[in-house]
């Protein structure tokens, strides 16, 4: 089974995930934002805060688990658009090739190509 080679991105493909970026990025703030101002709590509701000890603590850890997976995600759509600024967004950071608009508009983040994505996961180099 042949595989098309990836492409270097165009401008209409590079503006497409650059909006996919950028609502992501807002989307993340906000919900970052609510996390941290739900009734001052740190995201964890005040039924929450009148239980026991065990289910606040678990729900706490819960709710700061969440806030930094998602201030992770925003680390990475910033990374994103400023590799868009530069002109590298597109270019796996591993071998140098196109990562290709199929996989981009699937991981926009994705800074390889699925080649070097898969054998950075499996340990090769």
């Amino acid at each position: 089974m042949l595989t098309a080679t990836p492409t270097l991105l165009d401008h209409e493909q590079t503006m497409t995930l650059r909006k996919l970026l950028e609502e992501r990025q807002r989307c993340l703030t906000a919900v970052i934002d609510a996390h941290l101002h739900i009734e001052g709590t740190l995201g964890v509701p005040a039924a929450v805060m009148d239980s026991d000890d065990s289910t606040r603590a678990a729900e706490t850890d819960f709710a700061l688990s969440e806030i930094e997976r998602e201030t992770a995600e925003q680390l990475a759509v910033e990374r994103a658009l400023e590799r868009i600024e530069a002109g590298s967004y597109g270019i796996c950071m591993s071998c140098g090739e196109p990562i290709g608009f199929e996989r981009l508009l699937a991981h926009p983040t994705a800074m390889r190509c699925l080649a070097c994505q898969s054998r950075s996961e499996s340990g090769r180099t």
